[in-house]
């Protein structure tokens, strides 16, 4: 097979052998540990609650649903 002077090949593998090398230096090669806080999801997982966090789960409309609740009972009711 012969090119020609105006081939696409070469400069295809060129642009090939150069985007993986740019890949290889961006990824980190020494990482750094992961973060020890406490990760706060969705359902607000990571707060420190001060009462015990209760959950209810049910379906409605089709759907199932769920819900976090603190149930706190007074001292004192009035």
């Amino acid at each position: 097979m012969k090119l020609s002077p105006r081939s696409p090949v070469p400069l295809t593998a060129l642009l090939a052998v150069l985007a993986i090398h740019l890949a290889a230096q961006a990824v980190p090669t020494d990482a750094p540990p992961p973060d020890p806080s406490p990760a706060y999801g969705a359902q607000l997982e990571g707060f420190a609650y001060p009462w015990p966090v209760a959950e209810y789960r049910f379906r409605s409309q089709n759907l199932t649903l769920e819900m976090a609740y603190m149930d706190v009972t007074p001292a004192r009711p009035n």
